[in-house]
This record gives structure tokens, sequence and C-alpha cells, in this order.
């Protein structure tokens, strides 16, 4: 993140999880749903907390709070868009991990080769890729991926056939 260059890493992790917020105000606006008055007052709690946080951070510079919340306006209409698009077809849990897994893989493709990884890091790096202990790694953790989405997925279909959907 560009933001790391002008804010600190604590700066980052209070001014993101704010993005909260934006995505509440979202949700009541687009998809009208309604926040309770327990969530407001931690809401606020929050902004308080980091109303606080920033008054003591000498860090600090207007130019890293900018991007800070530059990416907290796109989270939040990040998952704003995610879940508007889970309310209005019916996917599951692993069609979502499906089709964001599918979706990212163009992003990074654009941003390696702009940033100059196929020429640099990742020809370099090539020989500790191609490694027996990392091939092995690399399945097994995909192989516990897929068994965790099936089992996810069934879960759900065991809760909408239990209720009668």
């Amino acid at each position: 993140m560009l933001a790391l260059e002008y804010a600190s890493v604590s700066a980052l992790i209070v001014v993101r999880h704010l993005s909260t917020i934006p995505l509440c105000v979202g949700e009541y606006l687009v998809l009208g749903t309604e926040t309770s008055w327990p969530e407001v007052l931690c809401l606020i709690g929050m902004v308080i907390g980091a109303w606080i946080y920033g008054t003591h951070d000498i860090t600090m510079n207007i130019l890293g709070l900018m991007y800070l919340l530059l990416n907290c306006g796109f989270t939040a209409c990040l998952q704003l868009l995610i879940k508007r698009t889970i309310k209005s077809i019916e996917l599951s849990s692993l069609g979502l991990t499906y089709y964001n897994n599918l979706l990212s893989v163009p992003v990074f493709v654009l941003f390696a080769a702009g940033s100059g990884e196929f020429s640099g890091q990742l020809s370099t790096r090539m020989h500790e890729l191609s490694t027996p202990t990392f091939l092995l790694l690399a399945l097994s953790v995909g192989v516990c991926h897929i068994i965790h989405s099936v089992h996810v997925q069934q879960s759900d279909s065991c809760h909408i056939a239990a209720s009668g959907e």
C-alpha cells in the first residue's frame, strides 16, 4: 500500500477498521439494512478511538491519511458490492470463493507485469517455487481449501433444507 510510505502500520490498522462506518451507511442506503443503537454506539466509540489515536500519532501526515481514507472507502464499496451481489443471486460460499479468485487473477497478473515481477523477482525465484517441498505445501493448502469450501457448501445446503426454503 502506498499509504505506508506516509503513515505507520498502526495508523493503517486503526483507520482501516473505520471502513465499517461507510459500510453501515452504504448498507442502509443500498440494501435497506438498519443499524441498531448499540451498533451505532460502537461505531461512535471507534471514531473516538481513532481520533484519540490520530491526535497522538506524531508520524501521521495529511497525505497518508488521505490514502488511508481512500482505501477505507474502496474497501467498504467492495464489501457492499459483494453483499448486494450475494443478495441478488443464489451463490454458495464455494461459488463466491471461486469467482472471487478467478476475477482476481487478471488483476494480479497486470500488477505483476506492470511492476516488473516477471522479469525481476519471479525469474530469479523460479527455482525456489519448483522445489518438492513448496509444491507439496501449495497442493496441501489447495486441497484443504477445497475440502473446507465443500464442507461449508454442504452445511449451507443442510441449513436451507432444514428450514424448508
